[in-house]
C-alpha cells in the first residue's frame, strides 16, 4: 500500500497547523511530495512559493517532505503528514521531482498522481524522465523546450506543461534608473562550475576596471554533493576546489566590492537583493527552469543569460540580454560564456538607458503574462478534472 511505502521514506509525523483543524468542506485535498526549504534546490523554492500561493484557495494542503530538514514555520496553513491514511479523501498527489517514486509506491493508488519534473539535458535522460512519469497519471514539465523533447517519445495526452512561476505581487516591479556610481550586480544560484560561477568571478575585475564603485552580491553556496557529479570533464574534486579558491581570491582582492551571502535566505531578504540589483548575471550552461531569472524580471532586474534552452525561453532579446554561441568557449567539457562577453553585455546595458528601460519593462510584462503564480496555481488545481 502507498502509506506503507511512504512510511519507509523519511517523512515527518502529521502535525496540524496552529491556525486550526483540517477543513472538511473544501473543494480539494492536495498532497505535495518533495524537497522544501532550506534545501538549495530550485525545485524546493518552487515548492515553497507554490504552497504559499495556495493559501488564498479553498483547499487543504498536505506536505510530505522527502528527507532532510524543512522549515515548517514557512508553511503556517499546511499540514505535515507521514501517511495518506491520515486523510479521508485525497483529490490528487503532486510530486515535485521524482524522489521516492517507484512502482511499489504507486501500484495501489486510486487517486490521480502527477510528477512535476525538470529536465537538464546535460546529465538527465529524457527517456528516464518519461519512464518515471509513466508511473503517474501524467508527467508535467516546466518548460516548453522540455515538453517538445518529451513529446517526441511520449503520447501528448500523457504530458502537460506548467511553468514554474513567481508571486508578482511579492516580486514587485521597481522603477529604477541605472546609476554608474551605484551599480549592483547579482549572482543568485548554487556555486557550481556548470552554472558559470567561474566566468562570473573572472568578469568582476573587468567590470571594476570600467566601473570601480560597482558592487557584486553573490547569493549561493558550494554544495558538497557537487563533488560526486559526473560533470564536467576532469576531477570534480579539483574543479570544486578551483571554484572555492577563485571565490576566496576575489573576496580578498575586492573586499569592499564583493559580498557573499552563503546561507539560505528568507524571502524578505531575497526581495531586498532584487531591489538593490540592476543586473542579474546568470551565465549558467544548464537549468531545469531558472527561477532567479523570472524573479529578477518580475522585480525590474535585467538578466544576462546564455542563448541556450531553457534560459532563452525565459529571456527573449527584448526582455533581457542573451549571449550568443559565438561568444561561448569550452572549459572542462562545458560551454560557458566568455568573461569578455559578460563584460560587453553589462556595458551595453549600462551605457544605453533606452535599452535598459525597454528590457526591464518587457521583462515584467512577460512574467505577468506567462509566469504569474496565480495562473500556475489555477493550472495545478485543474489537474485531475
Amino acid at each position: 500500500m502507498l502509506q506503507r511505502a511512504l512510511n519507509r521514506i523519511n517523512f515527518l509525523d502529521i502535525r496540524q497547523s496552529k491556525k486550526g483543524n483540517i477543513k472538511g468542506d473544501v473543494k480539494k485535498n492536495i498532497v505535495f511530495i518533495g524537497a522544501f526549504p532550506p534545501s538549495p534546490n530550485g525545485a524546493a523554492a518552487f515548492g515553497y512559493w507554490l504552497i504559499k500561493s495556495f493559501k488564498k484557495r479553498d483547499v487543504n494542503v498536505f506536505i510530505c517532505p522527502v528527507g532532510g530538514a524543512i522549515q515548517k514555520k514557512l508553511f503556517p496553513k499546511a499540514f505535515f503528514i507521514r501517511k495518506f491514511a491520515d486523510i479521508k479523501k485525497i483529490d490528487f498527489a503532486f510530486f515535485i521531482l521524482d524522489v521516492g517514486i517507484n512502482k511499489d509506491l504507486l501500484k495501489d493508488v486510486k487517486f490521480p498522481t502527477f510528477l512535476f519534473q525538470t529536465y537538464h539535458n546535460y546529465y538527465d535522460s529524457i527517456d528516464n524522465i518519461i519512464s518515471k512519469g509513466r508511473l503517474t497519471t501524467k508527467l508535467i514539465l516546466p518548460t516548453k523546450w522540455a515538453f517538445s523533447e518529451a513529446v517526441k517519445k511520449e503520447k501528448k495526452d500523457r504530458l502537460g506543461y506548467i511553468p514554474c512561476g513567481v508571486d508578482v505581487a511579492f516580486f514587485k516591479f521597481k522603477e529604477k534608473q541605472i546609476n554608474k556610481e551605484k551599480l549592483v550586480f547579482l549572482f543568485c544560484s548554487r556555486l557550481c562550475f556548470y552554472k558559470g560561477i567561474t566566468v562570473f568571478l573572472e568578469a568582476i575585475p573587468l567590470i571594476l576596471n570600467e566601473y570601480p564603485d560597482a558592487r557584486f552580491i553573490i547569493n549561493g553556496r558550494q554544495d558538497e554533493s557537487d563533488k560526486q557529479y559526473p560533470y564536467p570533464k576532469g576531477d570534480p574534486y579539483k574543479i570544486y576546489n578551483v571554484v572555492e579558491n577563485m571565490l576566496d581570491e576575489v573576496k580578498r582582492k575586492f573586499p569592499n566590492n564583493v559580498q557573499h551571502i552563503e546561507n539560505w535566505i528568507s524571502s524578505d531578504v531575497l526581495i531586498d537583493l532584487y531591489k538593490k540589483a540592476d543586473i542579474l548575471i546568470f551565465p549558467s550552461n544548464n537549468e531545469g527552469f531558472g527561477i532567479p531569472i523570472v524573479e529578477a524580471m518580475s522585480s525590474g532586474v535585467i538578466p544576462v543569460v546564455m542563448d541556450k534552452p531553457p534560459m532563452n525561453e525565459l529571456v527573449f532579446k527584448d526582455c533581457g540580454y542573451v549571449i550568443k554561441e559565438e561568444d561561448w568557449f569550452e572549459d572542462a567539457g562545458i560551454m560557458l560564456p566568455k568573461k569578455e562577453a559578460l563584460f560587453n553585455a553589462v556595458v551595453d546595458i549600462i551605457e544605453n538607458k533606452d535599452l535598459a528601460n525597454k528590457l526591464r519593462l518587457n521583462g515584467r510584462k512577460k512574467v505577468e503574462a506567462e509566469y504569474d503564480f496565480e495562473k500556475v496555481v489555477d493550472s495545478i488545481l485543474n489537474l485531475g478534472e
